[in-house]
């Protein structure tokens, strides 16, 4: 925290405090924490970033059941990143 100071005169510790409550949060889901600065709980934090941004932009298909039949990238989007999910807890 203290270089990140240094280096950019400020700090915004929101990404600092994201990877702690995730840290936790794998902690108490899969009984292990990892280092702040470990490639699978980054991964995993920008993996739940991104599927905030697609579930958070709203997709008709909630509301009309039969869009989600029709091509849609929001659909594939979110399909990828559940499929990302699963894909990193049944590797754990």
């Amino acid at each position: 925290i203290n270089t990140a100071m240094k280096r950019e005169g400020s700090f915004d510790p929101y990404r600092c405090i994201v990877v702690s409550v995730a840290n936790v949060i794998c902690g108490m889901c899969f009984g292990r924490r990892y280092d702040h600065h470990d490639n699978e709980l980054v991964s995993l934090v920008n993996l739940s970033d991104d599927f905030v941004q697609v579930v958070g932009s709203g997709n008709p298909a909630d509301f009309i059941p039969l869009l989600q039949y029709l091509p849609s990238n929001t659909m594939k989007k979110f399909v990828s990143l559940n499929v990302r999910f699963i894909n990193f807890v049944q590797k754990i």
